[in-house]
């Protein structure tokens, strides 16, 4: 059975059984030439939005008490994904192109949803351009914030089944997040079914899970902007940083916890590496 919203873990916590699967598809996507220092994005405009990742691309951090993540940080800024007119890009920085606004599940496995990227083949999907431009070690899924109260649940349920069979067959190791919130006036949550679809998935597929959700609920209007379905900003627009103040806001604490779920499956992935 999964685990409930109210008790899953914000960052996976990472068992015996599962570190064991993880080590064999790192593995695998390693013989497949996946990249270690590399990951990349699925989503819609939470995850293509300039205020996530993009700002620790090149130091514009607070880590506060979370100076233990400098390393991670210095791990996937060492490594290029592709230059663009001759401009070198990270993980944290690049426009992938398995994340863009206004997108539902579908169009992540649609063929052509993404017909104007010279970089894509015509009849590929945008994930499977991502996978293969990029060759990410790791893959960070949250999609369906486009798809509440819109997409059925088991079209949903299938779509998404779709992306992590995708990812995890190309070499990459799949992250599942929930969604945020997205309540009405009554206090109903129109999200939390399909959080309840993403949850099932995550257990079925030993998928490492990121409770994005989880870690909102604790924050003033649960870390989104009032009227809206997007993580909210400080008004000083500092997105990275990790003092208490700056934790009050959602991107801040997408920021941060993406950086946890990193730092914990890279302790995973690396342990041998870090022991030398």
């Amino acid at each position: 059975m999964p685990e409930s919203l109210l008790t899953a873990p914000i960052v996976p916590e990472i068992s015996d059984a599962m570190h064991q699967e993880l080590l064999q598809q790192h593995s695998f996507g390693l013989r497949r030439g996946m990249r270690p220092g590399v990951f990349s994005l699925v989503g819609d405009s939470i995850s293509s939005n300039k205020f996530f990742l993009k700002p620790l691309a090149h130091g514009a951090q607070d880590l506060g008490a979370y100076s233990g993540l400098e390393p991670v940080l210095e791990y996937y800024r060492g490594t290029t994904v592709r230059s663009v007119a001759g401009v070198a890009f990270n993980s944290f920085d690049i426009d992938g192109i398995g994340a863009l606004s206004g997108w539902k599940a579908e169009h992540v496995v649609e063929p052509g949803s993404r017909f104007w990227e010279p970089l894509c083949q015509p009849r590929e999907t945008p994930l499977q351009c991502e996978l293969r431009i990029a060759r990410p070690e790791i893959t960070l899924i949250m999609i369906g914030t486009n798809d509440v109260g819109v997409t059925s649940l088991p079209v949903y349920a299938d779509q998404l089944y779709r992306i992590v069979r995708r990812v995890q067959n190309y070499g990459s190791i799949a992250v599942l997040s929930t969604l945020p919130a997205q309540r009405n006036a009554a206090g109903v949550d129109a999200a939390e079914p399909y959080n309840q679809v993403i949850l099932k998935l995550s257990a079925q597929r030993r998928v490492p899970l990121w409770n994005f959700w989880r870690a909102l609920e604790a924050l003033p209007s649960q870390g989104v902007e009032p009227g809206d379905i997007h993580p909210n900003v400080p008004p000083n627009e500092r997105s990275t940083d990790f003092s208490s103040a700056g934790l009050q806001y959602g991107m801040n604490v997408r920021n941060l916890t993406a950086l946890q779920v990193l730092a914990a499956l890279h302790a995973v992935l690396h342990a041998q590496a870090a022991s030398h």
